[in-house]
């Protein structure tokens, strides 16, 4: 089914198809919204279909999923040594940024993206830098068939991925085989180990300081693990419930231990009005409180 869809894009292109024949979310809003070459803000040109390089760039999903979750971002280091020197357009794909979250959390991954272009532009001068928004199955074709694609953790990015006939660096993280780098899907893929995934699920971004500390590690080539001034969303102590579900959780050194009784609840003194509902918590099961 997708390498049916990969072909009828592709006639599309050289005009050798009707658009009738595409799926209907073929042409959603997936559109160039910045492009960059030399560090000097481009007006959108009529740009090539095929990028040489094809990144996907994950951020919401990076700070949306809370405790240790297994999305993050690539070291922007590896970029700098996967990317061929002559590259001639380098295509970053990335979601709406209305996709998840807030505006705040929006502002974030705009800013970050923005960075993301000049910092690449600042060492591929002649290289033209553009970013994509949206979920176009265009953009799927893109990934699959660029010169190179260099994916953050993602199931987006995993089938064109594994359908990569050139080559495809792939961030190493429990989300695609458990994190086992011994595993190797094609004769194209690498899996990207160091510097590791830069993981921020834990960590409150909402601070005046926090989108710097961000930059820093994700700037630099070595990397600590976590900023030491960057502070956790939800602390130890905090009293969790997962959405659609009834057991509410102590967040005890970054385990949820779950309480096994009303009484068990109350005759620590907690309240259910201290209580975070929260989707997707990422943090290992501990012991049960009683």
């Amino acid at each position: 089914h997708f390498e049916n869809i990969l072909q009828l894009i592709l006639n599309l292109k050289h005009n050798q198809t009707n658009i009738q024949d595409l799926p209907s979310n073929f042409l959603s809003s997936n559109t160039f919204s910045t492009v960059v070459q030399n560090q000097i803000p481009l007006d959108i040109p009529s740009l090539p279909f095929l990028p040489s390089v094809s990144i996907l760039l994950r951020c919401s999903d990076v700070l949306s999923h809370h405790g240790t979750s297994p999305y993050g971002f690539v070291n922007w280091h590896n970029y700098l040594s996967l990317i061929p020197r002559n590259s001639s357009h380098v295509y970053i794909h990335s979601e709406p940024l209305n996709y998840k979250g807030s505006e705040q959390s929006a502002h974030f991954c705009n800013n970050l993206t923005q960075e993301l272009v000049f910092f690449i532009s600042r060492h591929f001068r002649k290289s033209v830098i553009a970013v994509r928004r949206g979920f176009a199955l265009d953009g799927l074709v893109q990934l699959s068939l660029a010169n190179l694609t260099i994916c953050s953790p993602s199931t987006f990015c995993l089938f064109p991925a594994l359908y990569q006939q050139h080559s495809v660096a792939f961030q190493l993280s429990s989300l695609i085989a458990n994190g086992n780098a011994s595993v190797t899907f094609t004769s194209t893929w690498k899996w990207i180990e160091y510097p590791p995934l830069q993981q921020f699920g834990e960590y409150d971004l909402s601070t005046s300081n926090a989108f710097n500390d961000v930059m820093t590690l994700l700037t630099s080539p070595h990397p600590a693990t976590v900023p030491n001034n960057l502070t956790y969303l939800h602390p130890d102590g905090t009293l969790i419930q997962i959405s659609g579900t009834r057991t509410i959780y102590l967040l005890d050194q970054r385990k949820l231990r779950p309480f096994q009784s009303k009484d068990a609840f109350l005759k620590r003194g907690f309240s259910f009005e201290s209580v975070v509902n929260m989707q997707y918590p990422q943090w290992p099961v501990g012991d049960p409180l009683y």
